[in-house]
């Protein structure tokens, strides 16, 4: 049985079935948008890998409790979002900024030494301005841009009133504008 081809609510029967192997699929599909949303939240490549592993844990073990199996992967990231927010607030976690390679997630194409320092250094700011941002701002930026998310699934995946979240989103926006000013 070809399970990569069954949409989620299908997997999530199999899985409470008892398949292991439409668990591995669900992950699979799932694995690196979870990653990067947890990565965001911590900044910290140890703590996200360790966060994901929880966090596909404790999808395994609850997975019974989802009652709209269509919603998988936004009832995944509120897990994922959660079990971030656990540790941030049981470690009273200082996050260290890992600035990554600039130039890879520079989209202005061939630049000159010099103005690829820029370009670097604005991308840098803006990273490091989204690592200071509250939590709750830094969790919307991330769902947003590096999910992909509506306002909307993402008010649901946070429990909150849709105007809330783009009450958020505009002062996380005001927030960098500022930061980036600066």
């Amino acid at each position: 049985m070809n399970y990569s081809d069954k949409p989620d609510d299908e997997l999530i029967k199999d899985i409470l079935n008892g398949v292991s192997a439409a668990f591995e699929v669900l992950m699979k599909r799932y694995q690196n948008k979870i990653y990067t949303l947890i990565y965001r939240m911590t900044e910290n490549k140890g703590c996200a890998d360790e966060l994901f592993q929880e966090t596909f844990i404790k999808i395994y073990r609850n997975i019974g409790k989802l009652k709209e199996p269509h919603k998988f992967y936004g009832w995944a990231l509120h897990i994922a979002s959660n079990t971030c927010y656990d540790f941030l607030r049981k470690k009273k976690y200082e996050k260290a900024i890992l600035v990554e390679n600039m130039a890879v997630m520079s989209s202005s194409g061939w630049q000159n030494p010099e103005q690829q320092t820029a370009t670097n250094q604005e991308i840098g700011k803006l990273i490091s301005a989204i690592g200071e941002l509250p939590a709750a701002q830094r969790e919307v930026v991330t769902l947003r841009i590096h999910s992909g998310l509506t306002f909307k699934e993402i008010a649901g995946i946070m429990n909150k009133p849709l105007n809330s979240v783009l009450s958020i989103m505009h002062q996380a926006i005001l927030s960098l504008r500022k930061c980036i000013k600066e």
